[in-house]
């Protein structure tokens, strides 16, 4: 499925009387039916961009004072069959449940199945980044059913120790970034993360050697020579304990991705820095394998993000 084009949206502008009511009616459109109002007569306004990329619909939304709401009569009209996670990134939020209430700060990841009726209340405005999965494929990815109570834990976009929740924050933020580099690789990149995400709650011991993983790949990016097997001997596992901790394609893929996700950082901050040596420096063989590369990852070639 081809990713849906990149919307965005805001009521700036707006009369004050029709700002919910379009409010409401774009995120029934792009991202969940809820009910939205303010708690006291404050403005609202809202800024919203989102994508669709195969499945998974994402979004990156700023908005001041306001409640949202999905009760039982929202969701008998329209049951969702999908799991949301909030990335918190400004402002701090309540999540009114049927079993009590979660509290959210900037850098705490919610997840919660949007079958079951909440209340969310942002005293001082938000902004987040929001990611629905399809509960089969949440259930699928994860091994295991759908939260029926909201679950939190902790993530940061500066965490550099291979922490699943950051990885996905990042990979989010990179997607709804003007304009998105949605490549083939991006929905399989996602289901690996929420099934890492998964593993390091249940494992916590994977987590550890995950953290010790990446941070020696990502030390020697630049070596040709940067194997399974020698990332397995480096760090004191064998292949077969290093596979399992990384199921969903194996250390190739996860050292291949991290590569174009430095190149990617490089040419964005040097743009006049010439692609030969970047590929060079990231471990690729060649200029033409590192362009294919790149083009099979991002949808465009490593020269469309010097250009932009």
């Amino acid at each position: 499925m081809e990713p849906y084009p990149y919307r965005t949206f805001t009521t700036c502008g707006l009369g004050e009387a029709r700002r919910f009511a379009l409010w409401e009616q774009h995120n029934e459109e792009t991202l969940v039916r809820l009910a939205c109002r303010t708690l006291t007569q404050g403005s609202f306004e809202g800024w919203e961009t989102s994508l669709r990329v195969g499945e998974f619909k994402i979004a990156n939304i700023t908005a001041t004072a306001h409640v949202v709401e999905r009760d039982r009569r929202l969701i008998r009209r329209d049951e969702s069959g999908r799991v949301a996670l909030y990335f918190t990134l400004f402002g701090e939020a309540f999540f009114y449940h049927d079993n009590g209430i979660r509290l959210q700060h900037p850098g705490t990841l919610l997840v919660c199945d949007l079958d079951h009726p909440f209340l969310r209340g942002f005293a001082r405005g938000l902004r987040e980044y929001v990611l629905m999965v399809p509960k089969p494929t949440y259930e699928e990815l994860t091994g295991g059913p759908a939260p029926s109570t909201p679950a939190t834990r902790r993530f940061s976009l500066a965490d550099s120790t291979g922490s699943p929740a950051a990885e996905l924050a990042r990979l989010l933020r990179d997607l709804l970034a003007a304009p998105p580099h949605t490549g083939p690789g991006t929905e399989a990149r996602i289901r690996a993360l929420l099934t890492e995400l998964a593993e390091g709650e249940r494992h916590p011991l994977a987590a550890e050697h995950r953290r010790r993983v990446l941070a020696h790949i990502d030390a020697h990016l630049g070596d040709r020579g940067l194997t399974t097997s020698s990332v397995a001997s480096a760090v004191g596992l064998s292949n077969r304990q290093l596979t399992r901790v990384f199921s969903q394609g194996g250390v190739g893929r996860v050292i291949r991705e991290r590569r174009l996700r430095s190149a990617h950082e490089r040419l964005t901050a040097d743009p006049a820095a010439p692609i030969a040596r970047v590929a060079h420096a990231c471990g690729f063989a060649s200029h033409a394998h590192f362009t294919r590369a790149f083009r099979e990852h991002y949808g465009v070639p490593p020269s469309a993000i010097r250009s932009a």
